[in-house]
């Protein structure tokens, strides 16, 4: 079996893993206590992000049982939530980048690349799947 096809064929297990690696990272931060986090930009960040994680396990569950109209009708959302998604990133991003002063030049250029980079990654790989969906 070639690479695609068992990555293709196993996305599905993928994708969970995924969200639970991001579960794990985000419980003591987040998912553990939603309430005790007041700013409004990281709620709307979280909930956009935990969406989106679960749009691809099910998308990949559609696609593992052949129900392809609802599969489309689904990834339809997608136009919608990404660039939601890529606005609170940003928000998200500004708002650290502003509130973290006290931080040395190096920490804030390597704070800039991993929330920015990361992003631009995100739109890259998300335009890449549209184009060659």
């Amino acid at each position: 079996m070639n690479i695609t096809k068992m990555l293709f064929n196993n996305s599905l297990f993928y994708f969970a893993l995924y969200f639970m690696f991001a579960l794990w990272a985000f419980w003591p931060t987040y998912y553990s206590n939603p309430f005790r986090v007041v700013q409004t930009n990281v709620h709307v960040h979280g909930i956009l992000m935990t969406c989106w994680c679960l749009m691809l396990i099910a998308q990949a569950t559609l696609i593992k049982f052949k129900k392809y109209a609802i599969h489309r009708s689904l990834g339809k959302l997608s136009y919608g939530l990404v660039p939601l998604i890529l606005v609170s990133g940003i928000n998200i991003a500004h708002f650290n980048l502003s509130h973290n002063t006290d931080l040395p030049r190096e920490n804030y250029y390597s704070e800039f690349g991993h929330m920015y980079i990361s992003l631009l990654a995100f739109a890259i790989l998300y335009g890449l799947a549209i184009w060659f969906r």
